[in-house]
């Protein structure tokens, strides 16, 4: 459903599944379904893909991502062969353009996030950053301890933070493109977030903020 700020309806969707997964952008809006399927929507509420990707024993959708163009819709999917879907549009259907199959099964919800330039995909492998490249349809993964929160972008040497948990401890990692670990610091809180403002990073922790200047000398 979406509203106007007034709260007036504009349109809204019904379905027989719970909703186990949703994201937006400026494209768009998709949502995953506890039966396995996959529907997006364009800012009108039209239909721009439905489809259900499969390839497990379990059908359940984790956690999905929509590209800033609305093109292309990525997820993580089922159990006992859980994988990662990467799909665009084609016309009325939805083509698939990368999968892979992950080792490590999750029974959570995940973060799965498009980058601005439509570009790159992150998603949440327990224990990783899963990465995959959507020009080479090429995939890599980067050990981060806990589940990943956020992921924000700076305009600053296209550098990218992310935000990750384990337990009670929170850590910040700056990652350069495509796949490369600039820096991270952790510190304990019970909770947190992560905003990027030009070249400012502010860090919200409990009570405070914190504003770090992005800069490289």
């Amino acid at each position: 459903m979406q509203c106007k700020e007034t709260g007036e309806k504009l349109w809204q969707y019904e379905y027989y599944a719970p909703i186990t997964s949703f994201a937006s952008s400026a494209g768009g809006t998709v949502a995953g379904f506890a039966d396995g399927s996959i529907t997006s929507f364009a800012n009108d509420g039209s239909i721009t893909q439905q489809f259900a990707p499969g390839g497990s024993d379990y059908q359940v959708i984790l956690g999905t991502g929509i590209s800033k163009s609305g093109n292309l819709v990525a997820c993580v999917c089922g159990q006992h062969k859980q994988r990662f879907v990467l799909s665009e549009k084609d016309g009325n259907h939805s083509k698939i353009l990368f999968h892979e199959f992950l080792d490590k099964e999750q029974t959570k919800q995940v973060l799965v996030k498009f980058n601005n330039n439509d570009d790159t995909v992150y998603y949440d492998y327990n224990g990783s950053l899963g990465i995959v490249d959507v020009k080479k349809l090429k995939s890599c993964r980067i050990p981060l301890e806990g589940s990943i929160i956020q992921i924000e972008e700076s305009t600053v040497d296209s550098l990218v933070f992310i935000l990750s948990r384990n337990n009670g401890s929170y850590t910040v990692t700056a990652l350069e493109p495509f796949n490369h670990p600039a820096g991270s610091f952790s510190y304990s809180a019970q909770s947190s977030f992560i905003q990027v403002r030009g070249d400012a990073l502010f860090v919200g922790r409990d009570n405070k903020i914190s504003r770090l200047t992005i800069s490289r000398k």
